[in-house]
Order: structure tokens, then C-alpha cells, then sequence
């Protein structure tokens, strides 16, 4: 927003517009609703995701195109020491044509240590006001930086820590590599 918008807009982080310039109406998002974003992703449905890695609040928003409001739909900490490891530090985050997250890891680990930090998968098929069940992906181990899906349903994944990309082709159960 240019510095020539009103005050209330120029506070906003996220502000939207119609196909014709017009600003629509949309619920307070300020700065403050997202803490330290890492991450965003455009669902095919054109719905937005934004992880925010705040330490100890670590979330991912949801920003739907037919609706002025945004929802939750990750909360970390609620999932931490029942369905992912208390000491996960996510990162990267990509949604497929079906409507599932994907968020890798990046904590640091000791060296020497075995590799803990995989790939979760959240499915999009979850009742409101019920705890995602995220499944993790077993056939990628190593730190994630990016997260990324392409135009045929494949699964590319950046390791800034071990400078590599590898991509993953989605089948019905798991992800081969290739």
C-alpha cells in the first residue's frame, strides 16, 4: 500500500482489491495477527496460506478469496508433544490440487545425530474444530527450506543447509523420489 493510502490501510498487512482498483472491505489483519511469516502458498481454489514461524506460535493462516476473513488453521502448539515432535521448528509449505499442506522441518541438530526432520503432510478433509492429523512423510529426511508443488502434482523440495533440490512424485499412498 503507497504511502499515499489512508492511515487505517497503510496499517493493514493484508489489504485487498477488486479487478477494477476498488478496495474491498475485508477484516482487520494487522501485522501484529502474523508474527514472523516464512512461508506462503497459493491453493488451486486461489486460497492463500502463510506460515508464521513465531518461535513458540508457529501457525498457518488461511485467507480465502470468497470471504473477508482469515482462520487458523494450524496452530503448532496445540499439535506439539502429541502429533509432532515438541521441538519441531517448521518450515516451507506447499498445498496440492486436493487441498493438503505440506510443512518440513528446519531445527538444527547436533552433529553426528540421526536426521528427525521430515516432511508432514496435513490432509484438507478435516471437520472444523478438530486437530489436523498430519501424516509424515518418511521417504525425505533433512532440513526444508522451501517447499514447493509444480503444475503436474510433483513435490519439490529446497535444502538450503545441504544445498540441494529434490522432487518427489506423488502415488497414492507415499512419494518416490526421483
Amino acid at each position: 500500500v503507497g504511502d499515499d493510502a489512508p492511515s487505517s490501510l497503510r496499517e493493514r498487512i493484508i489489504v485487498k482489491y477488486d479487478s477494477s482498483g476498488n478496495w474491498i472491505q475485508t477484516e482487520d489483519f494487522f501485522r501484529g495477527n502474523i508474527q514472523k511469516p516464512n512461508a506462503i502458498a497459493v491453493a488451486p481454489d486461489d486460497n492463500i496460506y502463510i506460515l508464521d514461524s513465531q518461535p513458540n506460535g508457529e501457525k498457518v493462516v488461511k485467507f480465502t478469496t470468497n470471504s473477508p476473513y482469515y482462520s487458523t488453521v494450524i496452530d503448532f502448539a496445540q499439535l506439539r508433544n502429541r502429533l509432532v515432535p515438541p521441538d519441531i521448528k517448521p518450515s516451507g509449505l506447499a498445498v496440492d490440487s486436493e487441498g493438503s499442506l505440506y510443512i518440513g522441518e528446519s531445527r538444527s541438530l547436533p552433529r553426528g545425530e540421526e536426521d528427525t526432520r521430515f516432511i508432514w503432510q496435513f490432509c484438507a478433509s478435516q471437520q472444523n474444530n478438530e486437530l489436523p492429523q498430519p501424516k509424515l512423510i518418511p521417504q525425505y529426511r533433512g532440513a526444508v527450506t522451501k517447499l514447493a508443488i509444480g503444475k503436474y502434482g510433483r513435490l519439490f523440495v529446497f535444502n538450503a543447509e545441504a544445498r540441494v533440490v529434490k522432487g518427489f512424485k506423488k502415488q497414492k499412498q507415499f512419494l518416490k523420489w526421483h
